[in-house]
């Protein structure tokens, strides 16, 4: 172990002397010599902290080999390829089978289910089904309560779920998979986050290496392809359906996650309404189930938008659960509203500079057009937010499952 870090410190030795000659000797300007200095020491560091915290994977039977940290993989040309090579490292070893990786991902399903008063998660339970149940449109508020929650979920609310599903007579068995549905997405969320939070985007040149999970967990830092195989080897590793997306020059990892479906009885065929019918279920009512949605794993900035009859915030977890109408509706809307403030703006632009800057009415007008402005920002952000979450939806992708 220490002639591996003795080898490290000679390594950044050789460098330093090499560029404060290439300085001395002018072939670098004094921001290169720092630049490239500042760029070594961090590797250098990195490496250091690598082969110690490897020395207590391997002490603790983690590891096998310190040389398994360092097992990179060139990345192939197709992304079929590409996405091989990433699912051997998710499932290998050092991905969702390490005791290590699977600790970590524990740990912050464990924060997750603190801070909703539940138990440990059966995940793998997440993906059997909820038995189809009919409820009365006057009770669709329930349902608008579960929605709710899976993007921003309190105990209080879940206690108040429970409660109104059991007067509604509700199997058990479904409202703990309500449960599990809702518990998922904060688990995910949780997860998510802390990756964002803790692992720092470090761009590689294009011909790189893929590296194990493990390694990125170590390091702390790493590409779009690092981060995906560190993502989907955490979710992995406790039981989500993962895939990998892949866009131009770009890879993000995805996870499958269960959200309710709702159908209007009135709207199915008219052989399916008759059986219903016959069993006392008619079309004041809906059909409840679940059903398996995509969500690419990509950071999109919150927007919260609150003009005209808009009163809702997206993010990424918000628009996986829209449908696509109420997506692609809610997309229409920003778009219309856009138009709108453009042609405003417009008009009332003609107006301040026509007017004489001494009278009231002008400071109304400016006032008026800073408010119209910073709309028209918002709107503009919630339609970058839904276009990007659109393509990273509609992205080329490879399930693991």
């Amino acid at each position: 172990m220490s002639e591996y870090a003795s080898l490290v410190e000679k390594k950044r030795e050789e460098v330093r002397n090499l560029l404060q000659d290439k300085l001395n000797k002018g072939q670098i300007s004094i921001e290169e010599y720092s630049e490239f200095l500042e760029r070594s020491e961090h590797l250098g560091k990195t490496l250091t902290e690598l082969l110690f915290a490897g020395k207590t994977l391997f002490e603790n039977s983690v590891i096998k080999d310190l040389s398994e940290l360092f097992r990179f993989s060139v990345k192939p040309l197709s992304y079929e390829e590409c996405f091989l090579e990433m699912k051997r490292l998710i499932e290998g070893e050092l991905g969702s089978k390490n005791t290590y990786i699977q600790r970590t991902a524990k740990s912050l399903v464990e924060s997750a289910s603190q801070t909703l008063n539940l138990g440990d998660p059966p995940i793998y339970m997440l993906y059997e089904g909820i038995e189809p149940y009919y409820l009365h449109k006057r009770m669709v508020e329930n349902v608008k309560l579960i929605e709710k929650m899976m993007s921003s979920p309190s105990p209080s609310e879940l206690r108040e779920l429970v409660n109104k599903l059991r007067k509604l007579q509700m199997d058990e068995e479904d409202i703990n998979r309500l449960l599990l549905m809702i518990h998922a997405w904060a688990i995910v969320k949780k997860i998510f986050t802390w990756v964002n939070a803790n692992i720092v985007y470090i761009s590689d040149s294009p011909d790189d290496w893929y590296k194990p999970a493990l390694h990125t967990l170590i390091v702390g830092g790493g590409d779009c392809d690092d981060r995906t195989i560190l993502l989907c080897s955490l979710l992995r590793s406790i039981g989500f359906k993962t895939y990998v997306g892949f866009l131009p020059g770009h890879v993000f990892p995805g996870v499958i996650l269960t959200k309710l479906r709702k159908v209007e009885v009135g709207k199915l065929p008219p052989e399916d309404r008759q059986k219903l019918k016959e069993s006392g279920i008619t079309e004041d009512y809906i059909i409840v189930t679940n059903e398996e949605v995509k969500v690419p794993l990509e950071r999109i900035e919150p927007v919260t938008v609150k003009i005209g009859d808009l009163d809702i915030t997206l993010d990424l977890f918000n628009l996986a659960l829209m449908d696509d109408e109420d997506l692609e509706n809610t997309w229409k809307k920003i778009s219309s509203l856009q138009l709108d403030y453009i042609e405003k703006l417009n008009k009332l632009e003609h107006s301040v500079n026509a007017a004489n800057l001494e009278t009231a009415q002008k400071h109304i007008n400016r006032e008026e057009l800073e408010k119209l402005k910073a709309d028209l920002r918002t709107l503009q952000e919630a339609e970058e937010a839904i276009r990007s979450f659109v393509n990273n939806k509609n992205a080329k992708a490879y399930y693991l499952d």
